[in-house]
């Protein structure tokens, strides 16, 4: 007697995996558009807060706290901040940064056991006004534009900028730091007499040679803008850790 048209197909073996194998493909599909809608959504509108809230707080905790506009993902690049304000932690009167955009690395040791510990951070195109008044001394303003380097944060507590390259009231400049005990630019201060040093007892250095070569750049004429080169080492727990080793480039005639 045949079988009815509308009678049940047996559940064969291939039957089997072929239902199996069209459900792979089709759960293989969805987690391929989950994917492209995350990283869509990931470089558009940004990253989730259980990814931002964390890499803050470790830039924090290394002496850095920024505010930026948006926190965006992108393929080649990584985490990408956007529309930056840059300010340590504790101290609301130094320099005072604008960065259009910067790049942070991401330890990828520590990434791969899902936590966000920040290596470095590359800045472009970012701008700084700091006002020097040291005292008894008339006030110097630096503006500083076209503002490019990284920061390294190195074990041991220290940062690295292996190259800054910034234009300077039109003059190009290079400049290289080393900062030892980096952290305690994020501590804050707990009353005036407190022996815990921060920013702004680093400060006090900074200004003054800061100041001196403003001053001394303001009494220059040139026809042609020289090329700076900066090398500075600072100690964040000292109040005067500053060094720094200046050299003046004429420019090339030939």
């Amino acid at each position: 007697m045949k079988e009815s048209p509308t009678q049940r197909k047996r559940w064969t073996l291939w039957r089997i995996c072929r239902i199996a194998f069209r459900c792979v493909r089709i759960l293989c599909l969805l987690l391929v558009l989950a994917a492209l809608c995350a990283f869509l959504w990931f470089n558009q509108i940004g990253v989730p807060d259980f990814v931002k809230q964390p890499v803050l707080a470790d830039l924090e905790t290394q002496g850095l706290k920024l505010e930026f506009t948006r926190l965006r993902w992108q393929w080649f690049r990584g985490l990408v901040a956007e529309g930056i304000t840059l300010a340590t932690t504790g101290d609301a009167a130094g320099p005072q940064f604008a960065i259009a955009e910067a790049e942070v690395q991401l330890d990828h040791e520590a990434l791969q056991r899902f936590e966000f510990v920040v290596s470095g951070v590359a800045l472009r195109q970012g701008a700084l006004k700091w006002t020097l008044a040291p005292t008894n001394l008339p006030p110097h303003t630096l503006t500083v534009t076209n503002l490019a380097t990284a920061v390294r944060f190195l074990p041991g507590d220290v940062w690295e900028l292996p190259q800054l390259t910034a234009t300077v009231q039109g003059i190009e400049m290079k400049v290289s730091a080393v900062v030892t005990n980096a952290s305690a630019l994020g501590k804050k201060r707990r009353r005036p007499s407190d022996s815990d040093t921060s920013l702004t007892t680093l400060r006090v250095g900074a200004e003054e040679i800061l100041h001196r070569i403003l001053h001394e750049l303001a009494r220059v004429q040139y026809a042609d803008p020289p090329e700076i080169e900066l090398a500075l080492r600072a100690d964040a727990q000292l109040e005067r850790g500053l060094q720094a080793d200046l050299k003046v480039k004429a420019p090339d005639r030939s």
